[in-house]
């Protein structure tokens, strides 16, 4: 797979609109303790490393897919790592990936923790990025509770120093999106209300949220965290749609419709929009994508388990494979195995290998973990008549 996507699998290649990303350090240095990269890095350095050859080739397919007059996916600086760890002080690798993105014109999706983009180079090429509609501020904040954030995030900033960047960036009409992540059963249920108030007075776009997924073994850790652990002691769902014998767990589909109603109640109480992040419950999405890019220029998006069912909702008796790519390939906003020839290799593979992956998930019976709201009959995806209770 490209240094510049995200591997495939059936939960990103079904569910994820971004999956391709630039990734300028080997790790992150802030050490949260429900980050999921300590499970998909090969590398184990316990002090994160540049990744020039990743910079490089993001310069280099940039300047491709403006020479070709291309739109694209937005890249996500980044996935798996901190992009303004204190490391980018001194290698200005995130800078460089941000000067790439406003000499061609790609749209960048930034996901934080930290407060750096406020300051100096950062902060003046964030607010251009953003005059020309290119850029995405997602601010990831867990708790708001000083306690439990030094647990959970150690080495990360304080969560008042990060509302304080974002105030600078804000009133220079930068878009901010809220990453609520993970959600974890226990504080959830005593934070939302100050988290979505918040929200409203950041004046964010939208607020995304997605519940804790953790190993089997952690499920003790954040039981002995939270304020309740009444759903510790019920089983957890398997991460993995196909899978039972996966470690990795995530709280009940009951309990996530519990949560969501609350918070959809106290969402329309701030005015706030919501979005879910890789849960497959569209019905409580109040955006058509969880990160923001429809919120960009030249920015395009890919099929998902979404266009699924919204093409069901307009009045498809079925989807298949076919039927899904005839709906989708003349639009102008997607990417699709029609017309992701025209883009360079290295975009070109990944793009096809996860529209490839999303094809063999229409024709799976696990499609209903993945989404309760379809399923699949005699080899046709069909609207499911499991019925939310919002």
């Amino acid at each position: 797979m490209s240094t510049l996507a995200i591997n495939v699998s059936s939960v990103i290649s079904s569910l994820c609109y971004s999956i391709l990303k630039v990734e300028p350090y080997t790790t992150c240095s802030y050490n949260c303790i429900y980050c999921y990269g300590r499970w998909y890095r090969l590398q184990n350095h316990t002090m994160p490393r540049p990744q020039y050859d990743v910079v490089k080739e993001y310069g280099r397919v940039a300047r491709k897919l403006s020479k070709l007059g291309l739109r694209t996916i937005p890249f996500r600086l980044s996935t798996l790592i901190e992009p303004f760890q204190p490391v980018e002080q001194e290698f200005k690798l995130s800078l460089k990936i941000m000067e790439i993105s406003l000499k061609n014109r790609l749209p960048l999706i930034i996901s934080t923790k930290s407060t750096l983009f406020s300051k100096d180079k950062w902060f003046k090429l964030l607010v251009e990025l953003a005059s020309q509609n290119l850029v995405v501020l997602q601010m990831t904040i867990t708790t708001l509770n000083d306690k439990l954030q030094k647990v959970l995030e150690p080495k990360a900033p304080r969560v008042e120093d990060r509302i304080e960047a974002l105030d600078r960036v804000i009133v220079e009409n930068v878009p901010i999106i809220l990453r609520y992540q993970p959600v974890i059963p226990g504080i959830i249920e005593f934070e939302a209300n100050d988290i979505l108030k918040l929200a409203r007075e950041l004046k964010v776009k939208h607020v995304i949220l997605e519940f804790l997924r953790c190993t089997t073994d952690e499920l003790e850790l954040y039981k002995k965290l939270t304020c309740t652990n009444n759903i510790y002691n019920t089983p957890w769902e398997p991460y993995s749609p196909s899978r039972d014998d996966v470690n990795v767990v995530k709280p009940p589909l009951h309990y996530r419709v519990k949560i969501l109603n609350d918070i959809v109640e106290l969402s329309q109480k701030y005015n706030v929009k919501i979005a879910l992040c890789k849960e497959g419950l569209f019905i409580y999405d109040k955006v058509y994508d969880c990160c923001g890019i429809t919120y960009l220029n030249n920015a395009m998006l890919r099929l998902t388990l979404r266009e699924v069912w919204d093409a069901l909702r307009r009045g498809h008796n079925y989807i298949d494979y076919q039927l899904l790519l005839k709906a989708y390939s003349e639009n102008p906003l997607y990417i699709t195995a029609i017309n992701a020839k025209h883009y360079p290799k290295t975009l070109r593979k990944p793009l096809l290998h996860h529209e490839k992956v999303l094809r063999s998930t229409l024709m799976s019976p696990h499609i209903k973990r993945l989404t309760p709201l379809l399923e699949l009959k005699n080899g046709k995806v069909h609207l499911s008549k499991y019925k939310l209770k919002m």
